[in-house]
């Protein structure tokens, strides 16, 4: 099935018509029904780079890349008790650049062919599940891919498949005050959001407007991991919301962006 396709069919299915939207929401562009219907945004862009290493960990190559990244949620309760049914679903444009990348002083000889510049576009969708009680989350998905997403390190491009990339799954401890939370390929957007796996804990402070996360960011393009950044605020009607993922990894940036806005102003239910 073609993916926009796919995407349509299955926001038709999970999404009423009726929409009231309600002022609560910590993620990044989301804004949440009366019923609880939610709806999520981001894009995101940033750099990683494949890393040869000698037999003393020495860098003897970088491969620079970019990306540039789109992703949008839907997700709608099922009854009373906390089950929920979503679908996320994406784009990633990865900009691998000519050039054999390898380290100085070791320059190739100026007459030696280079590789082309590689551009690669990956459409994904994972419909999931979530299960939300008060103290804690737990849920789960399949991930749907036109192509393998890249692993950083040595010769990660000649892995043919990647089997663990295929699930999606997070479990989390505690409500929006405070929590800690652990998730895998569920970022949005996936590389932008700290990478494939996050690891780390987040909250309202006060109970006010300011929301954040902090923790670790890792897998995807990545090698290694980096610093995971969520910080969200309200402004009368609107969020402004930003995620990112810091880091280097053989000298080279390991670092994404996403930025979102939310409109989430209170509608009195019954109207």
């Amino acid at each position: 099935m073609h993916t926009g396709r796919g995407l349509l069919i299955a926001i038709v299915v999970i999404t009423p018509f009726s929409i009231t939207v309600h002022e609560e929401g910590d993620t990044l562009a989301t804004v949440t029904t009366a019923d609880g219907t939610q709806f999520e945004i981001a894009a995101g862009a940033g750099e990683y780079a494949f890393i040869s290493r000698g037999c003393n960990g020495e860098v003897t190559r970088r491969h620079p890349a970019a990306f540039r990244e789109g992703a949008i949620r839907v997700q709608q309760p099922i009854g009373h008790g906390g089950f929920a049914l979503g679908v996320r679903a994406g784009t990633v444009r990865d900009d691998l650049a000519g050039g054999d990348g390898v380290v100085p002083p070791a320059l190739p000889p100026p007459n030696e062919p280079q590789p082309p510049r590689e551009l690669s576009t990956n459409r994904y969708v994972n419909p999931y599940f979530t299960y939300d009680r008060p103290g804690g989350s737990v849920g789960g998905g399949y991930v749907w891919h036109e192509h393998e997403f890249p692993t950083a390190g040595e010769g990660a491009r000649e892995f043919q498949r990647r089997p663990l990339n295929l699930l999606s799954a997070h479990i989390r401890f505690g409500n929006e005050p405070e929590y800690f939370e652990a998730r895998w390929m569920e970022g949005m957007p996936l590389y932008s959001d700290g990478g494939m796996l996050n690891l780390g804990v987040g909250g309202r402070p006060a109970g006010g407007p300011v929301t954040f996360f902090a923790g670790l960011g890792a897998g995807g393009p990545y090698e290694g991991a980096g610093l995971a950044l969520r910080v969200g605020c309200d402004v009368g009607d609107w969020n402004i919301s930003a995620r990112s993922r810091l880091g280097h990894s053989g000298g080279a940036n390991a670092s994404g962006l996403a930025l979102g806005l939310r409109y989430a102003k209170q509608t009195p239910l019954g109207r």
